[in-house]
């Protein structure tokens, strides 16, 4: 196994000798600090960072560098750094060393960048300067993301590999020809974001919002403003007094945008701001060319950034870095076998021979197998004799109607194994989604009803989830089964054993079958299990926030050996601060207390003593509390058995340091690890792949998740591996590894459906 880290030489043993500097004048909080720092390395390329061990207001620069006695502004008051003619030697196998360390590396690496790369986001995001490529009037731009490591063997570094997608055109081009909705389309914003721009200002590029476009106004008719205690008429005088070789005219088209960390929202010229382009804007070709392999991601990065920046990456009088990447030892990395999983009548789908990608290629192509031939594992008997609703657009004929729910019915019942008998309704279809709502909770008992809409209204996805509020729905576009229906139904007027209908035919199953399986589960079957005795935790809760803040979710899985199939619940509530991540910890504790003895009788009939809390996101101090105080409550009120245990682990979707993790084969090409691989930073802190060889394409790297126990002492691999097992649960796909857990994803869905449904529609 090989890691996407380089090691700084001298290992463990790196030592860096600094020189403090005092900041004399105004007392200053962290974040000011933080900008005096920034503004050293941006006058005089002198990497420099905080220091806070004593009461001083100091900061440490490297013994090699001179910093001119100059006032510095912070924001109304200037600061004057002075040498406080005081030397320390920071060493790396002390723990109080090792992120000053990092941090002034880190900026050192980051101020030689400025020269071969762009930034826009943040100091460590570098773009290229160069487009990667422009294909239809898209700049396609790689950007590499420089995160510092720290690592038992020494001092890390690891750059992440991403995409990043410019429109050429700016937004004068796009409203000076009428397209506005494909501006809106191409930035987002008809998914309720701001839509983010490049601004190519006086100053170089950076990022902003765009808050409306200024059809009636020029530069020179905008409102007056101040901006650093100066007045000015409008723009353009602002733009002539501050930036006079800044190529603006008076009567230039201008959008009002907004900056972050800026109040105000400010009007600029139009000709200067460029759409950033959303992946799921992207077409043709554009769809797939984000996507990076670990071959490639391995040599581009190698040619493309650490030679580009030289044998020298942090400057003179700091260490060099390591040629080649760093290998983890055996102890610290491994792969947690496979699991069997369990399909209809208790057939097992054996676990891969070995640990080779062949094997698990078979294993995940065995899953679909056997479920297609045996059914799910579990099935509900009482949901013989249920209604499935199907309801379509006018724009549908009825002969696709009548394909699509013939096709859907049929394999339902075999995943069902013909045990249950269904009754279909077919309602008449409907020119506004309204009509077929209202008919559904008019004239029908509420169950199971496939939904097909036209999908040009961005709301309509949340409003027919609004409207029908008690029943099991599952939603399909109109767009997505004409274009998967067009092919099959022009192939089908010619020879039918020709190529061009196989393909269609495959389409259209596989389309059908992926459509199914989401039908199946809100008709609560289970599709297949793992060998329950397999965990290490009788249950998994896990503690999800949604992006906006708004509300947060608590998803289980309660599954022990004995239990005859696993429990899901899913809880989502509002949260009472939509400003912060955190949620309140008496309302935390107080729902968990409610899942937990809604689940009173199961957790009593089998004994579950193990339970394992998981939470996505940092810093979650005050909620691990709320977890033990539930904890508490709920065995002194006899909910969970009063020798119960439990552990509170941080779960974060994606690495927080861009790590990546790869195997290289004898002839040295970097190939994806397989499904369960992991590697252990330190011993509280894990990468886990979820996703690998087995099923990836190897145009696409293994994106793993990272595990941080610092709440309770926990044995982290068994936290690893049952993690792993619940992701396993893929019912929606049973051919491909899915990335996270079970009740991650059921989360992870909940609260996105949260936020969807309370979208406000752009005006």
């Amino acid at each position: 196994m090989e890691t996407s880290i380089k090691i700084v030489e001298g290992g463990n043993n790196l030592t860096l000798k600094v020189k403090k500097i005092l900041l004399n004048g105004e007392s200053l909080d962290s974040g000011q600090v933080q900008s005096v720092c920034s503004e050293i390395g941006k006058r005089y390329k002198i990497p420099a960072v905080p220091f806070t061990q004593n009461n001083k207001q100091e900061i440490l620069i490297p013994f090699f560098c001179n910093l001119p006695t100059r006032t510095i502004p912070v924001n109304e008051w200037l600061i004057t750094p002075s040498d406080a003619l005081e030397t320390l030697v920071l060493n790396y196998k002390a723990n109080a060393s090792k992120q000053l360390i990092a941090d002034l590396y880190k900026r050192a690496l980051l101020l030689l960048c400025k020269e071969p790369y762009w930034t826009l986001d943040s100091p460590r995001i570098l773009y290229e300067k160069k487009a990667f490529r422009k294909i239809d009037g898209i700049a396609v731009v790689r950007r590499f993301e420089v995160s510092e490591v720290i690592l038992e063997e020494g001092l890390g570094f690891s750059v992440g590999l991403t995409t990043s997608f410019f429109s050429i055109k700016s937004v004068l081009e796009y409203f000076d020809l009428g397209e506005q909705g494909l501006f809106n389309q191409i930035s987002n914003r008809q998914n309720e974001q701001q839509g983010t721009l490049l601004y190519k200002g006086p100053r170089g590029y950076t990022k902003c919002y765009f808050v409306k476009y200024g059809f009636d106004k020029k530069l020179s008719d905008t409102p007056s403003f101040t901006e650093g205690g100066t007045e000015y008429a409008n723009s353009f005088e602002y733009y002539q007094k501050k930036f006079p070789q800044y190529d603006v005219k008076a009567d230039d088209k201008v959008v009002m945008v907004s900056f972050p960390g800026m109040a105000k929202q400010v009007y600029v010229a139009a000709k200067y701001l460029f759409p950033r382009i959303f992946n799921s804007a992207l077409q043709g070709e554009l769809q797939n060319i984000d996507k990076i392999g670990p071959d490639e991601k391995r040599k581009y990065l190698e040619s493309n950034f650490w030679k580009v920046i030289g044998e020298m990456p942090f400057g003179n009088g700091f260490s060099k870095i390591a040629k080649n990447f760093f290998e983890p030892s055996d102890q610290k990395s491994g792969i947690i076998p496979l699991p069997g999983i369990i399909v209809g009548k208790n057939v097992l789908v054996p676990a891969p021979a070995d640990l080779t990608s062949r094997a698990y290629k078979e294993h995940y192509r065995n899953r679909k197998i056997y479920l297609d031939k045996y059914g799910c594992y579990y099935v509900p008997p009482t949901l013989s004799g249920s209604k499935i609703y199907f309801v379509f657009p006018a724009t549908i004929t009825a002969e696709i109607q009548q394909r699509y729910a013939d096709d859907t019915m049929a394999y339902i019942k075999k995943l069902t194994r013909n045990e249950i008998d269904f009754e279909v309704v077919v309602l008449p279809t409907y020119q506004n989604y309204l009509q077929a709502t209202v008919s559904l909770k008019n004239d029908h008992e509420n169950g199971m009803v496939v939904f097909v809409f036209d999908d040009a209204n961005p709301a309509t996805y949340s409003l027919i989830d609004f409207e029908l509020k008690g029943w099991s729905l599952k939603r399909a576009t109109s767009h997505e089964l004409l274009r998967k229906y067009r092919p099959l139904g022009k192939a089908s007027q010619s020879f039918r054993e020709n190529p061009a209908y196989e393909k269609a035919k495959k389409d259209w199953d596989s389309y059908i079958e992926m459509s199914t399986l989401g039908i199946i589960q809100k008709l609560n079957c289970i599709p297949f299990t793992v060998q329950p005795d397999l965990f290490n935790y009788d249950m998994q809760i896990v503690i999800d926030v949604s992006e906006d803040f708004s509300h947060f979710c608590l998803s289980g899985l309660l599954y022990k050996a004995g239990m005859p199939f696993p429990i899901l619940p899913c809880h989502t509530e509002r949260k009472t601060d939509e400003k912060k991540e955190t949620i309140n910890p008496h309302i935390l504790k107080d729902e968990l207390i409610k899942m937990f003895t809604a689940l009173k009788k199961q957790i009593g009939k089998y004994s579950t003593k193990k339970y394992l809390f998981a939470r996505d996101g940092k810093d979650c101090g005050e909620e691990f509390n709320a977890v033990k105080e539930a904890f508490e409550q709920l065995k002194k009120d006899g909910i969970i058995p009063v020798d119960a245990t439990f552990d509170f682990v941080e779960y974060h979707k994606t690495t927080r340091k861009e790590v990546r993790i790869w195997d290289v084969t004898p002839d040295n090409v970097a190939v994806n690890v397989l499904e369960g691989s992991f590697y252990f930073f330190r011993s509280n802190t894990a990468i886990l792949c979820t996703t690998g060889d087995g099923t990836l394409s190897s145009r696409v790297t293994a994106d793993p998740i990272t595990i941080v126990n610092k709440y309770t002492k926990a044995d982290v691999y068994k936290v690893l591996a049952d993690i792993f097992y619940a992701a396993q649960f893929n019912f929606s796909n049973p051919r491909v590894a899915q990335k996270h857990s079970l009740p991650m994803k059921r989360a992870d869905d909940e609260l996105i459906e949260k936020r969807a449904q309370e979208i406000k529609r752009i005006k």
